[in-house]
C-alpha cells in the first residue's frame, strides 16, 4: 500500500539520513537508575538546513505540540521543538528538532499550510528533521515503505493543487477542469503572491457571475409576477366596465320608468270632456260609447228628453 503526501520542506526532495529502526549512538532512552538503555530509531531523519519552511503533508489536525525554551535539557526526551498531526486519513506524522512553530494543539490544518521552520533543537548534532510516521492504530512504522513523497511546494502542479482547495473553500464547490486549465495557460508561479492574486481574482469572477445569475432570476421572477399583476389589472378592469356599462343602463331604465310613472299620474288627474262641457256622471268620462248608446235608446223610445231623463216622455 502507498500512501501520497506532499514533501513538507520547501526544498527538492532530501536524500534519508537515518533510517527507521537504527540503532545509532543517539538511540537509546536513560532508565529511572540513569542507565542509558538501546532503543531503535522511531522516525526517518531528513537533512533541510536551518529555518526551512514546512507545511503539513495533508490536511488534519494538530493532537500535539511541545514547544519549550531553547535550552536542551528542557527539551522532551531530546526531540527538542515537537509537534503531531492527525491526518484525515487516519495516519499521524510528527515533526521533531524544529526551530520554531506556528500551529497550536487542536488546530486543524490544511494540507500544504506552513507549520513552522526546520532546526536543530533537541538532543542531535546539526539541522535535521525527524519524522515519525504512525498508523491509525498508533503503532509507529518505517515510513519510507508506505509513503509516496509528491512534488515539493514550489511547483506549478501543487500551487494549483493548494488553490483549488481554497477555491472550493471559499465557494463551496469544487473549480472544474476548465477554471484549472486556465490557471495553468497563466502560467501560473509558485508562492503566496501568485495563489493570492490568482485566488482572488477568479473567485471574484465566480462570485460576481453567481450573484449577477441570482440577480437575473430575481429580475426574471419580478417580471412574471408583474405580468401576472398587469393582467389582473387588466381583468379586473374590463370588469369594471361592464359593471358600469350595466350601471348606466340601470339608471336610464330608471328614469324612463320615472317618466312614464310621472305621465300615467297625469293623466289620471285629468277630467274626460265630452262638447268642450264637463258631464255629470263619472261613468259618462271615461266612455263616450256608452253616451252614443243612450241617444239611440231614448230616440228608439221615441222622444226621450235627453236633457231630463227622469221626466215622462212622450211625442212632440
Amino acid at each position: 500500500m502507498s500512501i501520497k503526501l506532499l514533501w513538507p520542506f520547501d526544498t527538492p526532495i532530501l536524500p534519508v539520513t537515518g533510517n527507521f529502526g537504527r540503532l545509532g549512538p543517539y538511540d537509546y532512552f536513560i532508565n529511572y537508575k540513569g542507565q542509558k538503555i538501546p532503543l531503535p530509531h522511531t522516525g526517518t531523519d531528513y537533512p533541510p538546513k536551518l529555518k526551512i519552511k514546512t507545511f503539513a503533508p495533508e490536511a488534519g489536525k494538530v493532537i500535539e505540540v511541545y514547544s519549550p525554551v531553547t535550552t536542551a535539557k528542557d527539551y522532551k526526551t531530546g526531540y527538542g521543538r515537537f509537534c503531531r498531526i492527525k491526518l484525515n486519513n487516519g495516519y499521524r506524522i510528527g515533526f521533531a528538532h524544529m526551530d520554531s512553530l506556528i500551529i497550536k494543539s487542536g488546530q486543524v490544518v490544511t494540507k500544504g499550510q506552513l507549520i513552522g521552520y526546520t532546526g536543530q533543537t533537541g538532543t542531535v548534532t546539526g539541522p535535521v528533521c525527524h519524522i515519525e510516521f504512525a498508523d491509525p492504530a498508533g503503532r509507529l512504522i518505517d515510513l519510507t515503505k508506505v509513503v509516496q513523497w509528491s512534488k515539493g511546494v514550489n511547483n506549478v502542479d501543487l500551487e494549483l493543487e493548494r488553490l483549488a482547495a481554497l477555491f472550493t473553500v471559499l465557494l463551496g464547490k469544487k473549480p472544474n477542469k476548465y477554471d484549472i486549465e486556465s490557471w495553468r495557460k497563466s502560467k501560473l508561479s509558485a508562492g503566496a503572491y501568485a495563489t493570492k492574486h490568482y485566488l482572488i481574482k477568479w473567485v471574484k469572477k465566480s462570485q460576481y457571475d453567481k450573484e449577477i445569475a441570482t440577480l437575473n432570476a430575481g429580475i426574471v421572477t419580478l417580471q412574471g409576477q408583474i405580468e401576472k399583476l398587469q393582467k389582473t389589472i387588466e381583468d379586473q378592469n374590463a370588469v369594471n366596465d361592464t359593471l358600469i356599462t350595466q350601471i348606466e343602463e340601470y339608471k336610464k331604465d330608471a328614469v324612463d320608468k320615472k317618466k312614464t310613472e310621472t305621465d300615467l299620474k297625469l293623466k289620471l288627474t285629468e277630467p274626460v270632456v265630452i262638447n268642450e262641457k264637463p258631464t255629470r256622471f263619472n261613468i259618462l268620462q271615461t266612455d263616450n260609447s256608452f253616451i252614443k248608446l243612450v241617444k239611440s235608446v231614448a230616440n228608439f223610445m221615441g222622444g226621450y228628453d235627453w236633457k231630463n231623463p227622469f221626466s215622462k216622455g212622450g211625442d212632440k
